[in-house]
């Protein structure tokens, strides 16, 4: 017997869930380019004040993100709304994980799919539970997410 499916997009057939995909990872890839910086110049660009075409991309990136179903069930189980997307991208990039790794920009690729997001905010559940938070957890956190994007975490990446 077949196991029945459970990813993003599983009630559509087969050859449109891959269509899906596609698009989806054609769409994560062409904002990012935009939202994150690929060099030093980019940063001083950001901070001379061009971040409106950037700021207006990651509002494009949190609609995409939670326009997919995969990514809207986690939301829904932990009650995750758009700022705290914003949050875990911030706190993200603040631990390091603000950079490229097999071409995902780690802090903004975590939210687009759902085994990365839901590692995040499973974390961030235990840490409230245990009044824990501080930064050596979110080190590990940060660490395992670079695993999971470098292709050596045990988490089977479904993209």
């Amino acid at each position: 017997m077949l196991a029945a499916i459970n990813w993003p997009g599983a009630h559509m057939g087969f050859f449109s869930n891959i269509a899906y995909r596609w698009k989806k990872s054609k769409k994560v890839r062409r904002l990012q380019l935009v939202i994150a910086p690929r060099g030093p110049r980019d940063v001083v660009t950001d901070i001379l004040g061009g971040t409106s075409a950037r700021d207006a991309a990651l509002k494009e990136y949190l609609d995409l993100c939670m326009a997919d179903g995969g990514v809207a069930r986690v939301m829904r189980k932990y009650n995750l709304t758009r700022e705290d997307l914003m949050e875990f991208y911030e706190r993200q990039c603040a631990a390091g994980l603000g950079q490229w790794v097999n071409g995902h920009f780690v802090a903004l690729s975590t939210l687009a799919y759902p085994e990365p997001l839901q590692y995040l905010a499973e974390s961030r559940r235990r840490m409230q539970m245990l009044g824990t938070g501080d930064s050596s957890r979110w080190a590990t956190i940060g660490a395992d997410l670079m695993a999971y994007w470098a292709g050596e975490s045990v988490l089977t990446r479904n993209r």
